[in-house]
């Protein structure tokens, strides 16, 4: 009897430990690390202080708590850039998606004459602000290029002497040209299945840099007369 109550002992204590590995085991292959990527599938490994801060403060406020400490954990500031500092992020193997997802970009048009520098400038990657900073120049308008894949995407501006114009799509002006009429403020809405955070900021005369903005939200003034100078713009994909 002493016998057969052993082995039964002995048996439930391997049954015990065995279940305790397993769910040890789920629990590990559960917690999925954390990562904030490029639209494009690669990992992020710079980005602006105050950009990174806004969405970490994003998280926190949707209760996303772990996601906001693991992503602290990775990245460093180095002189108002956070920097990327987890060596499991980046030796990280992440499929970057197809071309035509990666090719989100933005330009403005500030008043002056191309010859100087002005009037439709070049085309920047996310992040790189465009316009000028403290040259008293307004900025009149935006434009949005990527390939195909992102659909949905609308921005508007609020302009001198028309107040908020329509809503507008990827290529179109966003503002007005050939009117000298200064652009105060923005609002853009970019689809979720693109990017889980959207944040962007404007250059206004007479304030510089404002915080940055989500998705949706408006960027600049409206009804004080002061015209936006430079625009920036960051959108990442934390999974």
């Amino acid at each position: 009897m002493k016998k057969l109550l052993f082995s039964v002992l002995i048996a439930a204590s391997l049954f015990s430990c065995s279940n305790n590995d397993e769910e040890q085991v789920l629990s590990v292959a559960d917690k999925k690390e954390v990562f904030m990527k490029n639209t494009d599938g690669t990992i992020v490994t710079e980005i602006q202080t105050e950009a990174f801060e806004k969405i970490i403060s994003n998280l926190k406020k949707a209760n996303e708590n772990d996601k906001a400490a693991s992503l602290t954990a990775k990245y460093k500031d180095d002189n108002g850039t956070m920097k990327l500092i987890s060596s499991s992020a980046q030796s990280s193997s992440l499929t970057a998606k197809s071309a035509a997802q990666i090719t989100f970009q933005y330009r403005a048009h500030v008043t002056g004459k191309p010859e100087n520098g002005h009037g439709w400038m070049p085309w920047y990657i996310l992040g790189t602000p465009v316009g000028t900073m403290g040259e008293s120049r307004r900025l009149e308008a935006m434009q949005f290029a990527n390939g195909s894949y992102l659909t949905g995407f609308r921005a508007r501006a609020h302009v001198q002497g028309h107040g908020w114009l329509n809503y507008v799509g990827l290529g179109e002006v966003v503002g007005t040209t050939g009117q000298e009429r200064r652009a105060e403020a923005f609002q853009i809405i970019v689809p979720s299945d693109f990017a889980t955070q959207v944040v962007y900021r404007v250059y206004v005369q007479n304030i510089g840099w404002m915080p940055y903005v989500n998705n949706g939200e408006i960027a600049g003034t409206v009804g004080q007369g002061l015209r936006v100078e430079a625009f920036q713009m960051n959108m990442v994909v934390i999974e």
